[in-house]
């Protein structure tokens, strides 16, 4: 099993999506086969799907017995940002599908699959929706919701939205659905071993949740709930797939012994996750393949929960969360006392789009030693986040259960984590939204982290920790971060 590869088809190109897996895999010194990143999407543009198809098929034939984890959404659409903009018909995305799929068939070892089900963001902005969402993004929302709450269609918002964008809004839902219902045929025909539907940003009440909903009852009424899961969260998704691949082909399973700072944390419902805190990790433990342990002594690590209070903040909207110092330093005086004797992945959720500082600074001034973590995770959604910590935690502990760790990959990962889910999301970037005109300066970006640098670099052992710092998607949400 160890040395058995991966061949990985991702959302995207981006760097949570593509160079994640890369650094993660290297913790294990897993083989790991990627497509070049000109094969893939880039925002709303899709993949070059001759290209890909093409690197896909000779991928497979010449390490025919890899381990496969794919996107379902880039293998019909091109991408996750293009699945919310496609405009080809169902049977064509069918199709192409099952193009990708039937050389797949004939791969002896584990095939694991994942799907989006359609987002429905609370916004007025179109940079990854249909153009329309910039004008009608909130108030589509909110006839979601009401869908959803009623079970049918309130009328009062026919005359606030244009009947043709209403339609294309449900067609495309309809859709999604349906593609995504098609998947489950997948798993009986055995093209699929696993298949996660993941729920990308979501809320409490939807369209979107309804069709979660509907997809798992169809899943226990064909009794497929071993083999398919749906949870909140889509750009980890495989990394979560990886450390599954893992830690099920392992004489034991997997033992995560989570610990919420504070406890009342994992009650407080997550941003863009539309479910508790707590109910997220449970998922994604299931997802994983774990099971949670009733002591940190029995785990295999323990994953550190830091939470909000009562309310999660957001850095993008520069929302805050309203939580005590004693919290974070609870949660840094447990670290002073695990650290030593066990494996800790932290996932920070007290934000959305970032690290919480408070916390950050009071590990910085008590000298918690960075480098002997096995996680750290503060990115996007608390189900990215969360999903990201496992990921992370579950494979250091499989790579020294096998005396595969590569201590320096790990390191490497930890630095970039931090330097861009805490310091440039939390810190840097809300400074360079204040810019006049926010410029894309690579050279002010730089600048901005040197400070961060600064505080983190020291924590670390590593060769070579002078790292380059670019815009990839040509905007301000994510950087990249190359040593």
């Amino acid at each position: 099993m160890a040395d058995v590869p991966f061949i990985i088809l991702p959302l995207d190109g981006r760097p949570v999506c593509y160079d994640q897996v890369m650094d993660l895999a290297s913790i294990g010194k897993i083989p790991v086969v990627l497509p070049p990143k000109s094969f893939l999407g880039v925002l709303k543009r899709p993949a070059p799907m001759d290209l890909l198809l093409n690197w896909w098929e000779q991928s497979l034939d010449n390490t025919p017995q890899a381990h496969l984890i794919f996107s379902l959404d880039t293998m019909a659409y091109g991408g996750l940002i293009a699945s919310r903009v496609n405009t080809e018909k169902l049977p064509y995305l069918k199709d192409r599908v099952q193009t990708f799929l039937k050389s797949a068939a004939l791969m002896t070892h584990q095939r694991y699959g994942f799907s989006s089900i359609l987002r429905i963001p609370n916004y007025n902005n179109a940079e990854e929706e249909p153009d329309y969402w910039s004008t009608f993004g909130k108030i589509l929302y909110q006839f979601s919701a009401e869908t959803h709450q009623q079970g049918s269609f309130p009328s009062h918002f026919f005359n606030q939205i244009p009947g043709p964008v209403i339609q294309d809004f449900l067609d495309r839902r309809e859709k999604n659905f349906y593609l995504n219902e098609s998947f489950i045929d997948l798993i009986e025909q055995g093209l699929l071993d696993f298949l996660i539907f993941c729920q990308d940003d979501t809320g409490p009440y939807g369209l979107n949740v309804q069709e979660a909903e509907t997809l798992k009852r169809m899943l226990a009424g064909r009794e497929l709930q071993s083999k398919s899961v749906v949870q909140t969260g889509a750009d980890e998704a495989a990394l979560t797939l990886m450390a599954r691949a893992l830690w099920t082909q392992n004489e034991k399973p997997l033992k995560v012994f989570p610990w919420f700072f504070p406890q009342s944390g994992k009650k407080v419902m997550a941003k863009f996750d539309g479910i508790a805190i707590g109910a997220i990790v449970q998922r994604h433990i299931q997802t994983i393949g774990g099971v949670m342990s009733l002591s940190p002594l029995d785990a295999d690590f323990i994953l550190m929960v830091n939470c909000p209070r009562d309310e999660m903040g957001d850095h993008c909207v520069q929302q805050m969360s309203l939580r005590p110092k004693s919290d974070s330093v609870e949660l840094v005086e447990a670290l002073r006392t695990w650290l030593p004797q066990k494996d800790v992945s932290i996932a920070d959720v007290v934000y959305a789009n970032g690290g919480d500082s408070v916390t950050l600074q009071t590990m910085l001034k008590a000298n918690i030693p960075f480098k002997k973590l096995s996680g750290y995770a503060a990115w996007n959604t608390p189900g990215n986040s969360i999903g990201t910590a496992l990921a992370m935690g579950a494979i250091v502990a499989w790579a020294k259960q096998h005396k595969r760790l590569d201590d320096t990959a790990k390191q490497r990962l930890l630095f970039k984590r931090f330097l861009d889910d805490w310091y440039y999301q939390a810190e840097a970037r809300i400074r360079l939204r204040k810019l006049e005109g926010a410029l894309l300066s690579e050279d002010k970006l730089t600048q901005e982290m040197k400070e961060g640098l600064h505080l983190l670099k020291p924590k670390f052992e590593l060769p070579s920790s002078e790292p380059t710092f670019t815009f990839p998607c040509d905007r301000l949400f994510e950087i990249s971060v190359q040593l």
